[in-house]
């Protein structure tokens, strides 16, 4: 095998993790985030495409409820101790818009989309 595979083999995509802060309001207080694989990729597009509601911001915020692993968004003792029902209500309780969507561009890119905020902004303009 050469220096590349045994790279590759010893940093398998499963492992992939990174702190994170996504404004100056949470500074100090990173976020950790995981990579999603190729296999739970598939399994995503695949949702996405039975489910047409599966779009834009939901896909975005089941982004963050998936691959967010600190703070844990579905642990169902923080969801009842914000007063909250479900996983996207406490979101959007705790982080403003512009930071959900800063934490799904950090999990994107970690995942390997790297061009994919420069790919958003050409399509906007």
């Amino acid at each position: 095998m050469g220096k590349l595979m045994d790279f590759l083999l010893a940093n398998a995509v499963e492992e992939v993790t990174e702190q994170v802060i996504v404004s100056d309001r949470l500074k100090g207080q990173p976020f950790t985030i995981k990579a999603i694989s190729p296999v739970e990729y598939d399994e995503f597009t695949a949702r996405a495409k039975k489910d047409k509601t599966l779009r834009d911001r939901k896909a975005e915020t089941e982004f963050i409820l998936d691959y967010c692993v600190d703070p844990d968004f579905r642990d169902a003792e923080i969801i009842k101790a914000a007063g909250c029902k479900t996983p996207q209500e406490l979101l959007d309780k705790v982080l403003l818009v512009g930071e959900q969507n800063k934490l799904y561009m950090a999990i994107s890119i970690l995942s390997g989309f790297d061009g994919l905020e420069a790919q958003v902004q050409e399509v906007k303009n």
